[in-house]
């Protein structure tokens, strides 16, 4: 409650935005109001409730993050962005909402409290090992949450991992299942494999011209061109109003000045406080009474009052560090305890006074220094604010007529460019995925290709392209999808075909190979025939790092008794990749002889691989109850 925030932004702007954040975070609790609301359509429903894409968006982005920082950073953007994409987070974003569904039909539930103090106790949001309202702040804005939606998303995750747990501890284990496992993970074979890939047999392929015909008729569906849009719209754009508008000298003096007193009278003070909570089991006088107390006691006694406020406060969230608030500016306290806090000295210990959280006593340590830029520093920013206050009214008129007028004749723009003096513009190539400027957003294209627009024929609702334009767009014409010319795709087509036939010879090799070895069971002949070499191994196991998982994968799956018979398997390791895979001796791992950290880590993972089943079937039965819509198509998962 009542936190620290420092002078990290130096417009005033900036710090009343960062103050509300943390006056919204300490005083009221996250979900008091949302600072930042907003209306943005679903692109998935669950059960009735909404996924917005910025919720999509917001996963992906902190994901690819948490990705690339597992690897050093080193990963090509590229490969994030194809392995981590919309529609597989959209997935995981389904499961988390029908999990908490179920959490609050069955009534579990995350107190404020405890989310506080885990916000306090997590290391990304401290400095030097102590709470930083300023850290806290700037990881929020990075991750692209307000307050409320952190604190939301956050309950929610806590919520949903106790509804987890206890689906987990359903999960149970027997001793045998135990020796079972520590048989199965202490084993260790030897084996000898071979890989042929389909890149090695690249060389001497040169698709006909007949083949590559073939391959262009009977495939045509991926050579189609998207549905693309002619589209028309008005565009309504504060900038217009502005051109017309001048800012005096004075007027950028006085704006300067006010922002400068404002500034100044905002003076950041660091104070820490003392807070008893009025209930049940202590009336308001006895609050009063009891701190009036404690004040005379630091006054003339010479109490330490960071001491008491270790000991007595109820602000759990300050008590700790001794009631210290840090630097706080107006705005960042509720009104009773920035009223009081700043008609202060320093040094000042205040008389008891009430909130409605309760009574305080603040002792004020320091007011800190107002470092306003000049004048000169500020002429240019404050210009375009000036303009921009200005030029509003008029623009927000003009967005409530063009919204009006293209409502009332749905059918047609003219009446609203002419009511606005609007030029009507066209663009051509727009598709759901892809777009010039305005229409270079997903959300302005996703808005604006509503089922409306296209199938009814009318104009769009307004669309805010950004804080100072707003579009109304309709539907000229639609261009269906076309076959590609040959010639434009006859290179892709090439190179799929070249591919196709490397790896069938891969493939064909492969077999040849497994022939030999099983007719005549002698492996160096083979591999001198056909002309590679065996890579060997001795006594590995499961986890070995030298050898492909999916080599491993093979020769573990594989039954081999321990009179060291031989198995050969034939292994399909990548689309583009096939292997052989001999196997020669098998040793079995006894739970008795492994060490402790190995006994615990079998049951570890003995456990983990229950409750990842148990939990996977848990997930799949909401999914069959549940009614799940999506409202973009290319996010939604192949039929």
């Amino acid at each position: 409650m009542l936190q620290k925030i420092r002078a990290g932004a130096q417009t005033l702007g900036a710090k009343i935005v960062a103050g509300v954040i943390c006056f919204v975070l300490v005083v009221f609790g996250f979900g008091a109001f949302n600072l930042f609301a907003v209306n943005e359509p679903a692109v998935a429903k669950v059960n009735g409730e909404g996924i917005t894409l910025a919720e999509v968006d917001r996963a992906v982005t902190f994901q690819r993050q948490n990705l690339n920082r597992m690897y050093g950073g080193q990963l090509d953007p590229a490969y994030l962005e194809n392995v981590i994409t919309r529609a597989s987070v959209l997935q995981q974003l389904i499961n988390n909402l029908l999990v908490k569904q179920k959490a609050n039909e069955i009534g579990f539930a995350f107190s404020r409290q405890e989310f506080v103090q885990e916000v306090q106790s997590n290391p990304a949001f401290q400095q030097d090992g102590e709470f930083d309202p300023e850290q806290f702040v700037r990881a929020l804005n990075r991750a692209g949450y307000s307050p409320q939606s952190y604190e939301q998303n956050a309950l929610e995750d806590r919520v949903i991992d106790r509804l987890v747990k206890v689906q987990s501890n359903s999960s149970f284990i027997t001793s045998r299942e135990i020796r079972d496992a520590a048989s199965i993970a202490g084993q260790t074979r030897d084996l000898a494999y071979v890989v042929f890939h389909s890149n090695s047999f690249l060389e001497g392929i040169e698709p006909s011209e007949d083949e590559i015909q073939t391959y262009y008729e009977e495939n045509s569906d991926s050579y189609m061109t998207p549905e693309q849009y002619e589209v028309a719209y008005l565009m309504v754009d504060r900038s217009t109003y502005e051109a017309g508008l001048s800012v005096s000298d004075q007027e950028l003096l006085d704006a300067y000045e006010a922002e400068k007193a404002v500034a100044e009278s905002n003076a950041e003070r660091r104070a820490s406080h003392i807070l008893l909570e009025v209930d049940d089991s202590r009336s308001l006088e006895d609050a009063l009474r009891e701190l009036q107390s404690i004040r005379e006691g630091v006054l003339t006694d010479g109490l330490d009052f960071s001491e008491i406020a270790k000991e007595l406060s109820q602000d759990v969230s300050t008590a700790a560090n001794g009631g210290d608030l840090g630097f706080g500016g107006r705005g960042t306290y509720v009104p009773e305890f920035e009223s009081t806090l700043f008609n202060m000295e320093v040094g000042e210990i205040s008389q008891p006074f009430e909130t409605t959280f309760g009574v305080h006593i603040i002792q004020l340590h320091e007011i800190a220094e107002v470092d306003h830029p000049i004048f000169e520093e500020r002429t240019e920013e404050l210009h375009e604010i000036l303009l921009a206050q200005k030029a509003t009214p008029q623009y927000e008129e003009a967005v409530a007529d063009l919204a009006t007028i293209t409502f009332e004749q749905s059918d047609r723009l003219e009446p609203a460019a002419t009511a606005l003096g609007l030029e009507i513009q066209t663009i051509a190539g727009v598709t759901r995925s892809d777009g010039d400027a305005p229409f270079d957003s997903y959300t302005v294209r996703n808005e604006l290709l509503s089922s409306d627009v296209l199938n009814i024929d009318v104009n769009s609702n307004p669309i805010e392209v950004s804080d100072s334009q707003t579009l109304v767009g309709r539907i000229v014409s639609r261009t269906a999808p076309e076959l590609r010319p040959l010639e434009e795709v006859q290179p892709r087509i090439e190179g799929t075909l070249k591919s196709l036939e490397a790896r069938k010879r891969a493939e064909e090799e492969r077999d040849a190979v497994f022939a030999k070895v099983l007719e005549t069971a002698d492996y160096s002949a083979t591999a001198i025939e056909f002309g590679f070499e065996w890579t060997t191994q001795e006594a590995i196991n499961r986890d070995h790092a030298d050898v492909e998982p999916d080599i491993l994968d093979a020769a573990f799956e594989e039954r081999l008794d321990e009179d060291g018979n031989r198995q050969i398997l034939s292994v399909d390791i990548s689309p583009i990749e096939f292997g052989i895979v001999v196997v020669s001796r098998m040793s079995a791992g006894d739970y008795d002889e492994l060490p402790l950290a190995q006994q615990s880590t079998v049951e570890d993972s003995l456990k983990n691989t229950m409750e990842s089943q148990g939990l996977t079937s848990f997930i799949a039965s909401l999914r069959d109850d549940a009614n799940v819509r999506y409202l973009v198509p290319e996010l939604a998962p192949p039929p």
